[in-house]
């Protein structure tokens, strides 16, 4: 499995990005996700989001699209076959309230949104201050 990498831009701004195997690219104002193989860039307009890997297993006509089940945190993509894309996670932590001091690296996530502990305070993954290799 090639090493992800996280990637996000604009629609305007899609094709100034080389295609690399592993590149998964958010496109922020079209709401679409790229992958990139060896020799192409994919793009799949829907995420679909199953309850667990036997609802996903038992589908007898998976369309060519992405695929996040809830129950592991995995996402997968159906190309005539499923392709795992990422890992589960190492460790889930959930918090009623966020910890008082929070950790460098990890993200938080409430109703309200998704965040990270920059400079001793909690800041939205969505603020300026926070870099995705934006292109």
């Amino acid at each position: 499995m090639a090493t992800v990498k996280f990637k996000k831009t604009t629609s305007e701004r899609i094709d100034t990005i080389p295609i690399s195997a592993g590149n998964l690219i958010f496109c922020e104002d079209t709401r679409t996700i790229f992958l990139d193989n060896t020799s192409e860039r994919i793009s799949y307009n829907g995420l679909i989001i199953l309850v667990n890997d036997s609802q996903r297993e038992s589908m007898t006509k998976p369309i060519s699209t992405f695929y996040f089940v809830k129950e592991t945190n995995v996402l997968w993509r159906y190309d005539g076959g499923w392709i795992q894309i990422t890992e589960p996670p190492k460790t889930i932590i959930v918090y009623d309230n966020f910890p008082t001091i929070g950790e460098e690296n990890v993200l938080y996530v409430n109703d309200n949104g998704t965040y990270r502990w920059i400079d001793n305070e909690y800041v939205s993954v969505s603020s300026k201050d926070v870099e995705w290799g934006e292109f």
